[in-house]
């Protein structure tokens, strides 16, 4: 299976399967914004350098490749049905309209859980499960060839 029905089925997998409420502490690393921190329950975290997760989920409609930073967004917790709406809002790409759906923007982020999650980079698995977790951009790390 390739493309947007993968991202679908892993989160409706970890919807049915995960805890009903993880506890969450993200730390925002230099953020262009007043609000510095989050903590709260949790249903979904995406760190997002570019707008796209799979080419179809618009993740983080304000996301720039190249603006050396960030785009964090959530997704409160709110009970299995709530997070189904996020979810569909984000097929539709209107996740960002929910009262449950925040954005920042930040060189780096640390995340905490009280339950141990997973932890996934462009679609591959990279720890099935931790609590403590740190992520950091590197400017103008990678020199990119772009047709004009």
């Amino acid at each position: 299976m390739r493309g947007q029905i993968v991202y679908v089925l892993a989160l409706l997998y970890h919807l049915i399967k995960g805890s009903k409420q993880n506890l969450a502490t993200l730390r925002f690393i230099n953020t262009q914004q007043a609000i510095a921190d989050y903590k709260g329950p949790l249903a979904l975290a995406a760190t997002s350098n570019g707008v796209c997760y799979g080419g179809t989920f618009h993740i983080a409609p304000d996301a720039s490749l190249d603006d050396g930073l960030f785009d964090v967004v959530i997704g409160e917790w709110h009970g299995r049905l709530a997070t189904l709406k996020i979810i569909f809002g984000l097929l539709k790409g209107k996740h960002m309209q929910s009262k449950h759906v925040h954005g920042w923007q930040c060189q780096g982020i640390n995340i905490s859980t009280e339950n141990p999650i997973p932890i996934a980079s462009d679609g591959e698995l990279v720890h099935e499960a931790v609590t403590k977790y740190q992520v950091t951009v590197l400017p103008k790390a990678l020199p990119l060839l772009i047709k004009v």
